[in-house]
C-alpha cells in the first residue's frame, strides 16, 4: 500500500499536479470535518433524553441486536474459511458484546467484524496483531484529533483494494465451486449474489436461508426411511426353539415383514413409506403378510402429517387382515400416537406396541406356531424325540426339575455342565455393567445351554434363568468325560447333535447379516 502511495505522488507530481489540486479534482478522500470527530459521552445530554422517542423504536432496536448477533456469527463463519482455522465463536461474541458495550457509552453504533476489512487485510499480509493495533491507533488519532491524515489517501488505491478484494470473492465464491458443491447449492449460491447485488445484503441472506430449508425438504424427503428389509425366513427372534419349531417358523417366514426405520418421520417420506408398504402388499412376496412390524428404535420423531399416514395403514391393515407391530417406541412419539387413537383399546387391534423388535418377533412367532401345533403336542414330541434318539445315553443325564425364577448357570462362573430342556422355557441373559440386562436368547423345549463352556471349558458368559418351572436333563462336567471314555460312538451323536444347534444358529446369523447387506 505504502509502495502504491509512493507510486501514485509521483507519477502525479512529475505530471505538475500539486496537492491543492489532487484534492480539489476529487483524487484524495475527503473532504473532512476540521478538528476532532468525538463529541463527548452522550451521558451528559441524558436529562432531555426523548424517552418516548426511545420507546418507539424498541422493535427496531431488538431487531438490530438479533441481525448484528447473527452477523457476527455469519462473519466469523467465513472468515474461518478464509483463514482456515478454527475460531471460538463463543469468545468472539462476548468481546463483540463488550466492545459495543463500551462504544454505547461513547455514543458510537453497534458494530461488529468486518469481513471485507479482515479479508483483504489477511489477503495483503497483514496477519499479525500489528496491523489491529495500527489501524485502532489511525482511527483514534482521527477520533481525538481530526481526520485530515486520512485526506492523504489517494481513493485510486483504496479503489483497487476494494476492486480487488471483490473480485476475488466472486473468484472463490462463483468460479471455484462450480466443482465444489452440487449444482443446487450453486444455484442458491448464485440466487444470494444476484439479490445481494440488486436488493441489499440482508434480503440476500434471507433469500439465501428460505431457498436453502426448501432444498433440505425436498432432499431430505428423498433419503430412504427404511433401513433394511427383513422377512421371518432372514429374521428371527432370540428365541431358541427346537428343530420342529423352526422348520415351520421357516416355511411361514413370508408371512413376516420388518422394516427397521431411522430418521425423522414427515409428510414426504411417511408417505413413500405408505406406498412401499402397499406395492409390497400387492407383490408376490407380500400375499402371504400377517404381521408387519416397525422397528422405530433409530426414528428421531415424527410431525402430525405422519400420524395421518399411520391412519390410512391402519386401515389398509384392516383390510388386508394383517397386523402392524411397532417396536421400541419412543416416549414422545407413543404419546402422539395415543393421543391420536391409534392405540385405542375400542380398536380393531390390529396395531399393537412392544418394547424392542426381539419381543415382536417373538409374538409373532408364537402365534405362527399356535396356528400350526398345540404346546402340548409339541413338548410330548420333542421329548419322545430326544429321548428315543439317547436313550441309552439317559443314565449319564440327571433328571431335575428346578423353579421358576432360578438362576442355574450364573455370567463368570462355571455352569458345571450341558442342560437339556425338557420342558419349560429358559432366557439367557447379560449383565451389562450399566446394571442392565440384557436378553440374548429365550430358550425353550428341545434346546440346550452350556454346551460352549462345556466343550471350551470356560467360564459362563451370560447367566440362565428360568421363566417357568422347568424339567431338564444335566450332563456334568464328570459324566461328560465318562461317557467319552465309555461310549465314544453315542457321544460322537451327541457331539454331532451339538454341532448341528450350534451350526443352525450360525447360518441364521450369516441368513440375517446377508439380509442387511442388500
Amino acid at each position: 500500500i505504502a509502495l502504491g502511495i509512493s507510486l501514485f505522488y509521483a507519477i502525479m507530481f512529475f505530471n505538475g499536479y500539486s496537492f491543492l489540486e489532487l484534492q480539489s479534482s476529487g483524487l484524495l478522500l475527503g473532504p473532512f470535518p476540521e478538528g476532532g470527530l468525538f463529541q463527548g459521552s452522550p451521558i451528559k445530554y441524558i436529562s432531555t433524553f426523548k424517552w418516548h422517542i426511545f420507546q418507539e423504536q424498541l422493535p427496531a432496536i431488538g431487531t438490530m441486536m438479533v441481525l448484528n448477533a447473527i452477523s457476527v456469527l455469519f462473519n466469523y463463519s467465513g472468515l474461518e474459511l478464509i483463514i482456515k482455522k478454527d475460531l471460538d465463536l463463543d469468545r468472539e461474541l462476548k468481546v463483540t458484546g463488550l466492545g459495543n458495550i463500551l462504544a454505547g457509552f461513547c455514543g458510537a453504533p453497534p458494530g461488529h467484524l468486518a469481513l471485507g476489512g479482515a479479508s483483504l487485510a489477511y489477503s495483503i499480509g497483514a496477519r499479525s496483531r500489528l496491523s489491529t493495533v495500527i489501524v485502532a491507533l489511525l482511527c483514534a488519532f482521527a477520533l481525538f484529533f481530526g481526520s485530515k491524515i486520512l485526506s492523504v489517501f489517494p481513493r485510486v488505491i483504496l479503489g483497487g483494494l476494494l476492486f480487488n478484494l471483490g473480485l476475488s470473492f466472486v473468484v472463490d465464491w462463483l468460479i471455484n465451486t462450480w466443482n465444489r458443491v452440487p449444482k443446487n447449492d450453486y444455484i442458491i449460491i448464485i440466487l444470494i449474489f444476484l439479490i445481494i447485488g440488486t436488493v441489499g445484503f440482508l434480503e440476500g441472506v434471507l433469500a439465501g436461508l428460505m431457498a436453502s430449508v426448501i432444498l433440505f425438504v425436498i432432499s431430505y424427503s428423498k433419503v430412504e426411511t427404511i433401513k433394511h428389509t427383513l422377512t421371518g425366513k432372514t429374521f428371527h427372534s432370540n428365541v431358541e426353539r427346537s428343530e420342529r419349531l423352526k422348520s415351520i417358523i421357516e416355511d411361514s417366514g413370508d408371512k413376516i415383514l420388518i422394516l427397521p426405520l431411522q430418521g425423522y418421520l414427515f409428510f414426504g417420506s411417511a408417505n413413500r413409506l405408505l406406498e412401499y408398504i402397499k406395492a409390497y402388499i400387492k407383490s408376490d412376496d407380500g400375499r402371504e403378510l400377517k404381521y408387519l412390524l416397525f422397528d422405530l428404535r433409530q426414528v428421531t420423531g415424527i410431525d402430525s402429517s405422519t400420524i395421518n399416514s399411520f391412519n390410512k395403514l391402519q386401515i389398509l391393515a384392516t383390510l388386508d387382515d394383517f397386523k402392524v407391530l411397532f417396536c421400541d417406541l419412543a416416549p414422545q412419539i407413543s404419546d402422539q400416537f395415543e393421543a391420536e387413537g391409534l392405540f385405542d383399546d375400542n380398536g380393531d387391534g390390529s396395531y399393537l406396541t412392544f418394547k424392542d423388535l426381539d419381543h415382536g418377533m417373538e409374538w409373532c412367532e408364537e402365534q405362527i406356531i399356535k396356528d400350526k401345533i398345540t404346546d402340548t403336542d409339541d413338548r410330548a414330541h420333542e421329548i419322545k424325540l430326544f429321548e428315543s434318539q439317547f436313550s441309552d445315553l439317559l443314565s449319564y443325564f440327571d433328571s431335575q426339575t428346578i423353579e421358576n425364577n432360578t438362576k442355574i448357570i450364573e455370567q463368570g462362573s462355571d455352569p458345571k455342565g450341558l442342560y437339556f430342556i425338557k420342558s419349560g422355557r429358559v432366557t439367557v441373559e447379560l449383565d451389562s455393567k450399566m446394571d442392565k440386562r440384557i436378553r440374548l436368547k429365550s430358550m425353550g423345549t428341545g434346546t440346550i445351554v452350556g454346551e460352549v463352556s462345556l466343550y471350551l471349558k470356560t467360564q459362563a458368559t451370560a447367566s440362565v434363568i428360568t421363566d417357568e418351572a422347568c424339567e431338564i436333563y444335566f450332563l456334568s462336567h464328570e459324566n461328560f468325560e465318562k461317557l467319552n471314555k465309555e461310549a465314544p460312538d453315542r457321544a460322537a451323536e451327541l457331539h454331532t447333535y451339538v454341532i448341528k444347534l450350534l451350526s443352525d444358529r450360525l447360518a441364521k446369523s450369516n441368513a440375517t447379516i446377508h439380509a442387511l447387506m442388500q
